[in-house]
């Protein structure tokens, strides 16, 4: 065979003719001289062998996948845009803690409606006493309706406007104010007698009004049932005053233990009325 190489070459020399010739590589494993094959080729190869063993099912190679574990297999790929945006929200929402903002209808009327356990944040008092969530009256217009608790205890020092923005209990809503006009205040209520019949109102930490919000003389009689109050102790509507557009926390705080709030309505309007429409 060497003999048969060195007349090739001789006679090629002779007619002027260039050949490539493949390189050859000394497999210091096998110690035979071979083209080395891509590895995954053939059935014969030690590297096809290695190829076969890793593609085989986890139970015969344990943890084989495990060092992928930590990774997203697709990160080196570009994200596709349109996949963007479809993820379903259907579910949130349903804790009565996690609603973080409200924003202001920019309609006519400047709406903005609140389900009272779908609070932003919620204080509880120096005494103990809080907002809860309650179930006691039916017909709430959302999951559940929030209760000043412990009821039966007067807790008479909340009854002062000053020791109560400091110390009572505190139902927070964030809110995105996109008109810059006064607002009135509906809370949808229910009590069971004077001792329980009025909340303080604010924003921002303030209580907005040096008189409660509260069920009045001709509404006493309307108890252990929802109702719209929108009237102060003083007989004057409930207002909030929005001099610029943007981010404020509305709040509700406690005066009397035992009132349950179910909805809140906030309005420009002077002349809109749930309850009436809720009697058409």
């Amino acid at each position: 065979m060497r003999g048969a190489v060195i007349l090739l070459a001789v006679a090629m020399m002779v007619c002027g003719c260039v050949v490539d010739v493949p390189s050859l590589e000394l497999d210091t494993d096998s110690k035979v001289i071979s083209d080395e094959k891509p590895i995954g080729v053939g059935d014969t190869s030690s590297n096809a062998e290695a190829v076969d063993s890793n593609s085989s099912d986890d139970e015969d190679t344990g943890d084989s996948d495990s060092y992928l574990s930590d990774f997203d297999t697709a990160s080196d790929t570009p994200e596709d845009d349109s996949e963007k945006g479809t993820e379903d929200d259907s579910e949130k929402g349903t804790d009565f803690s996690d609603v973080e903002d409200f924003t202001q209808s920019s309609g006519e009327m400047g709406l903005v409606v609140i389900e009272a356990e779908d609070y932003s944040n919620v204080r509880s008092g120096n005494d103990g006493s809080t907002w809860e969530a309650s179930y006691d009256i039916a017909a709430y217009s959302g999951h559940g309706a929030m209760k000043a608790t412990p009821s039966g205890i007067g807790y008479k020092d909340n009854a002062d406007l000053v020791f109560a923005e400091t110390n009572a209990p505190v139902l927070q809503y964030t809110i995105r104010m996109v008109k810059a006009e006064p607002v009135y205040i509906w809370v949808r209520a229910a009590h069971t007698g004077r001792s329980d019949d009025s909340v303080w109102y604010g924003r921002d930490g303030h209580i907005a009004s040096g008189s409660a919000l509260a069920f009045r003389d001709h509404e006493q009689s309307i108890t252990g049932q929802w109702y719209y109050i929108r009237y102060l102790m003083n007989d004057s509507c409930a207002v909030l005053d929005i001099p610029e557009v943007g981010i404020i926390t509305f709040e509700l705080y406690m005066r009397e233990a035992g009132l349950e709030v179910d909805q809140i309505i906030l309005t420009t309007s002077k002349t809109y009325d749930p309850n009436a429409l809720k009697s058409q």
